[in-house]
C-alpha cells in the first residue's frame, strides 16, 4: 500500500490528445518490453499542478511509495461511420510515478532557438521537418518530452494572442508544467470505468446516476485543473490502486471490422465494462488515427509522417497485454481492406499478430463472438466461441466469468 505521503492528483486529458501522447510515448521505447510502455510525460498548465515539486530535482520513484502519483482520466467515444456515436465512461487511462516536475522554460533550454519557436515554420520543407520532431534535442525521450511541453506552450501562446493579451513567446513557456514519468513504475492502461472512483474522489456521488454523455461533461469540468486527492482518505487511493490493476490484469482486446456492426461492438465493449473488466478497443485507445493522416495550417494542407508503424505498435502491445484476443466478426471479416485490395485488413493482421504471440509466449487466449456469418475459419482451432443473441450485458457476462475463472495461459 502506498504510504500517505505520497502527492496524489488526478488530471484530464481529452481523447482527442491520445493519439499524439501515445505516439510520442512510443518514440524513448530504449527497448523497453511491451509490458513496460510507459506515457514518457504530462503537461498541464495549472497552477496547481504539483506546485510543491517544480525545479526541485529528481523526485523518489519508488514503486511502493512515490512522492508523487499522477492519475490520468479520459472520457472517450466509439465513433461510428453510420449512426449516432457511442460514449464511453471515464477510464483511467495512465498511471504515472512521477520523476521530475520541470517548468516549460526548464525544457525550453533543451532546444536550438528555432526548435523553441512557438510559430509553425511555412512550407513542407526540412526546416519544418526538423522544427516538428525538435532535433536540436538529441536524446530521445527529451524529444519526446520536448515536444509535448512545446505543444501545451504554443496552446497558451494562441489563447492569450486571441485574447489581444501582450505575451512572449517565453511567456508561454513558462506558464507550463511537466511532469516527467519513471518508466519503470508508469503505465499505460487499458480502458476501464472509472465513474465509481471518480465519485468518491470528486465527492459528486451523483455523477453514477448522470447519463453517459452529460457524465463526460462532469468529468472534464471537474478536471479542468488537476485536482489533489486528499491522502486522509486511503480508501480513494487504495481504489484508484485496484482499478489501475483492472487495467493491467486479465484484459480483453476486442478485434472487429468497423463496419454495419460497430455498433454491437461498442454495445459489447460497454457490456465488458459494466462486468468491471479491462478493455483493449482500438477507437478508444487510438481515436482518429488514419493511415495517412493531414492537417492544415494557413490554408495548406500537410501530411504528418505515416503512422502506419505507429499504429502497428500500438495495436501489438495492447495485444501483448491482454489476456483474451477476442474476435467479433461477422461475415466480412476476411474480406480485403478496402484501402489495399491485395493485402489483409487490420482484422487479420491483428489475429494473425495475436496468434504468433499465444505460439511464442502462450498468451493471450483466443477466443470469437459471431455477430452473424462468421466465417467458419474462426470457429477452428484452441478458440473460445460465443454467440451474439442481442444482450450485450448476458454476452459480457459470459465472456467475463471465461476470463476471470481461468486467467492463465
Amino acid at each position: 500500500m502506498i504510504r500517505s505521503k505520497t502527492s496524489h492528483q488526478l488530471a484530464y486529458l481529452t481523447s482527442d490528445r491520445m493519439v499524439a501522447w501515445k505516439c510520442l510515448s512510443l518514440q524513448p521505447r530504449d527497448g523497453r518490453p511491451a509490458m513496460q510502455f510507459a506515457p514518457v510525460a504530462y503537461t498541464s498548465r495549472s497552477a496547481r499542478f504539483f506546485p510543491e515539486f517544480v525545479n526541485r530535482g529528481r523526485l523518489r520513484c519508488s514503486g511502493v511509495s512515490p512522492d508523487a502519483m499522477l492519475w490520468v482520466i479520459t472520457c472517450p467515444v466509439f465513433k461510428l461511420r453510420y449512426g449516432e456515436d457511442w460514449i464511453y465512461p471515464p477510464t483511467l487511462v495512465a498511471r504515472i510515478v512521477v520523476e521530475q516536475v520541470v517548468s516549460g522554460e526548464v525544457v525550453r533550454q533543451w532546444g536550438s532557438p528555432g526548435d523553441c519557436a512557438l510559430d509553425v515554420p511555412a512550407g513542407d520543407d526540412d526546416a519544418f521537418q526538423k522544427w516538428r520532431r525538435a532535433t536540436s534535442v538529441g536524446d530521445q525521450r527529451r524529444q519526446a518530452i520536448f515536444r509535448i511541453t512545446r505543444d501545451f506552450a504554443r496552446v497558451t501562446w494562441k489563447t492569450m494572442r486571441s485574447q489581444n493579451r501582450a505575451v512572449t513567446q517565453l511567456d508561454a513557456w513558462k506558464s507550463v508544467r511537466t511532469a516527467i514519468s519513471n518508466p519503470e513504475h508508469s503505465r499505460f492502461l487499458a480502458n476501464t470505468d472509472a465513474t465509481a472512483c471518480l465519485s468518491q474522489a470528486l465527492g459528486r456521488a451523483d455523477i453514477a446516476r448522470q447519463p453517459l454523455r452529460e457524465r463526460r461533461r462532469t468529468v472534464a469540468w471537474q478536471l479542468m485543473s488537476p485536482r489533489k486527492i486528499s491522502t486522509a482518505d486511503k480508501s480513494v487511493i487504495g481504489n484508484m490502486e485496484k482499478l489501475a490493476a483492472a487495467g493491467v490484469e486479465n484484459t480483453i482486446f476486442l478485434n472487429y471490422r468497423w463496419n454495419r456492426h460497430a455498433d454491437k461492438v461498442a454495445s459489447i465493449g460497454l457490456g465488458l465494462l459494466a462486468q468491471e473488466c479491462g478493455v483493449w478497443l482500438d477507437r478508444l485507445q487510438i481515436p482518429d488515427l488514419k493511415s495517412h493522416p493531414v492537417w492544415r495550417l494557413r490554408g495548406m494542407q500537410r501530411r504528418k509522417d505515416p503512422p502506419t508503424v505507429e499504429l502497428e505498435h500500438l495495436l501489438h502491445n495492447a495485444i501483448q497485454r491482454s489476456s483474451l484476443f477476442l474476435s467479433l466478426a461477422s461475415d466480412d471479416y476476411e474480406n480485403r481492406s478496402d484501402n489495399d485490395p491485395s493485402g489483409e485488413n487490420w482484422a487479420q493482421k491483428e489475429r494473425k499478430y495475436a496468434r504468433s504471440c499465444r505460439l511464442r509466449s502462450g498468451v493471450p487466449k483466443l477466443g470469437f463472438v459471431d455477430l452473424g456469418g462468421a466465417p467458419e475459419s474462426l470457429k477452428t482451432g484452441e478458440a473460445l466461441h460465443w454467440r451474439y443473441y442481442g444482450d450485450a450485458l448476458d454476452l459480457a457476462g459470459q465472456i467475463a466469468r471465461a476470463v476471470h475463472a481461468d486467467p492463465r495461459p
